[in-house]
């Protein structure tokens, strides 16, 4: 198949929840910043278990948030170290701490998300939303690194 873009997907299966997008080619964006959309999209997903639960007057006592990556979940709990995707980390600060302010939210690292119920029809999404791009589009800030990358290799074989 060919590569129409990548891909992210957050899943909350109790609720039947999936959220997932599609991050075309020509964003330029990485691996790493696609696993920091992941994250975005899940806390998108806690905000609609919130607010469904609270218009059914139901308080949430907790949410947890698993990532296989755990540079992105402390990053993104210390969002003031520059770095090239600190925007993305000051979006999943500023959201957490929206949520926070009725609900417990725990991020979690979990490995190749073993043991986490979800996991492979997340990265089932994700990879469909990769091949989709009829998917909504979630348009990310091209990556400093990979323009840098690039342009070095661009330079290298010119």
């Amino acid at each position: 198949m060919p590569n129409k873009g990548k891909g992210a997907a957050a899943i909350i299966e109790k609720e039947n929840i999936i959220i997932k997008k599609h991050i075309p080619t020509t964003s330029k964006v990485t691996d790493y910043e696609t696993e920091l959309v992941g994250l975005i999209l899940s806390i998108e997903a806690a905000r609609r278990v919130i607010t469904k639960h609270s218009i059914n007057g139901e308080k949430i006592g907790t949410i947890s948030i698993f990532s296989k990556n755990q540079e992105a979940l402390e990053k993104s709990t210390n969002p003031f170290i520059p770095s090239a995707a600190q925007y993305l980390y000051l979006e999943i600060f500023h959201n957490i701490i929206i949520l926070k302010k009725t609900t417990s939210i725990q991020l979690w690292w979990c490995p190749g998300h073993t043991g986490v119920t979800g996991n492979e029809l997340a990265d089932t999404e994700a990879k469909n939303a990769a091949l989709d791009p009829t998917t909504s589009s979630f348009e990310l800030k091209p990556s400093l690194t990979k323009l840098m990358q690039e342009t070095v290799t661009e330079r290298i074989v010119n």
